[in-house]
């Protein structure tokens, strides 16, 4: 008897240690949404798998490139019959009906974008934006374009603004108005159009500057095989000494090369770009006159933000999704500060972040801030003041890199 009884409480104890240890194992499951597959995307994987993941009791689902709303909604849609209870969005142009979908399915909703969908503010599970700072990343525009014009000769820019027009992503409208602005004043253009009107033009063109020595050629668009296609004709005239892509630049570099070569003259190039081999490479690699291929960049620092959208989930969880919202209880937005980089010297140094636990900008140590569970005190206030000291650079590499 006594044997059969121990043998019970023995079962007995298992069977309870059985749920103790699932219940210790339950993840919160996310998806994240990206807007493009890129040279960059694994390293963001990397960082939500072996970095975020773990500190925030997280398993992420990650999709492939998002070209419409129809397509977000369906992923969705998929993270919410796999048990998801949040959603990361990178594609801008889908936000509001994205934040519609997942507020019916009861899962918070962040997007990386610089303005929000006004008429989804009000939306329980929508807990707002993170993406670049529009003012950051105009006064970076106006930097390394005032750069690049400072030897005093006239110059041609060929523009691929992404999606600038209508403010689908606003720090690319900035950006792009920065950088007009930046060539009106540097050459006293006179334009036919408003700068808003020249921006908000669907097709790709030359801008009327009133000066037939300065040219100006903007492509709008997403689609990077479509917008390489279009800058072919412009490039191979060879009016254009200045490449500018307020996204990213390597789609391009073998068509610029090309002309380089055929035209025997040194295309400037100037982008967003984030730490990646790439970048590094762009920089240390020399194009055909002997130039480095890339001139300047302007740093998004992809995983700071990636950081505060699953913090903001994770809190959102823990019954703190009201601390990230305004005032009103509406979706908020956060912005991140670029990092102007004029240099490869200077990116050596930046490009030695974020490759591990040490030295990403924000590792699970730092994670612990913007945690409610660990920071009862962590809100919308104390998010946005944590960005700004974000914004400088030399004082992360000093902290960072030993």
């Amino acid at each position: 008897m006594k044997k059969i009884f121990a043998l019970l409480l023995s079962m007995a104890m298992i069977l309870a240690v059985l749920p103790l240890t699932s219940l210790a194992q339950e993840k919160y499951i996310i998806g994240v949404a990206f807007q493009n597959v890129t040279s960059d995307t694994e390293i963001q994987k990397d960082y939500y798998t072996n970095e975020l993941a773990p500190a925030l009791g997280m398993e992420f689902i990650f999709s492939e490139a998002i070209k419409d709303t129809e397509t977000l909604v369906t992923f969705i849609e998929n993270c919410y019959a796999k048990g998801a209870v949040g959603i990361i969005n990178y594609y801008t142009a889908g936000r509001g009906r994205g934040a519609e979908a997942a507020d019916q399915y009861e899962m918070f909703f962040i997007t990386q974008a610089s303005k929000l969908d006004d008429a989804t503010l009000d939306l329980e599970y929508n807990l707002g934006n993170c993406g670049a700072s529009v003012d950051g990343m105009a006064r970076a525009y106006t930097a390394a374009m005032e750069s690049v014009l400072a030897d005093g000769e006239n110059h041609s820019v060929l523009m691929c603004t992404t999606a600038a027009v209508g403010q689908v992503a606003a720090s690319h409208y900035y950006s792009t108005q920065a950088m007009l602005e930046t060539m009106q004043n540097k050459y006293n253009l006179t334009y036919s159009k408003s700068i808003d009107e020249i921006i908000n033009t669907d097709s790709p063109g030359e801008v009327d500057t009133g000066n037939p020595n300065i040219k100006i050629f903007l492509v709008p668009g997403t689609d990077n095989d479509k917008t390489l296609a279009t800058i072919s004709t412009p490039l191979q005239s060879g009016d254009y000494d200045i490449f500018v892509a307020v996204s990213g630049y390597a789609n391009y570099t073998s068509a610029i090369a090309e002309v380089e070569r055929a035209k025997n003259m040194d295309i400037k190039v100037v982008a967003t770009a984030s730490i990646e081999k790439q970048t590094l490479t762009g920089f240390t690699t020399l194009d055909p006159l002997g130039n480095p291929i890339l001139n300047a960049v302007i740093l998004n620092p992809l995983n700071v933000a990636n950081a505060f959208c699953a913090a903001a989930i994770y809190n959102a969880l823990n019954g703190g999704a009201e601390a990230l919202k305004d005032a009103d209880g509406n979706a908020a937005q956060l912005f991140v500060n670029p990092w102007p980089c004029p240099d490869a010297e200077t990116y050596a140094n930046i490009a030695k972040l974020d490759t591990e636990h040490d030295t990403y900008v924000i590792n699970a140590d730092d994670l612990q801030r913007l945690m409610v569970t660990s920071n009862p005190d962590a809100n919308h206030d104390s998010y946005a003041e944590y960005l700004m000291e974000l914004a400088d650079i030399d004082a992360i590499i000093a902290r960072k890199i030993k």
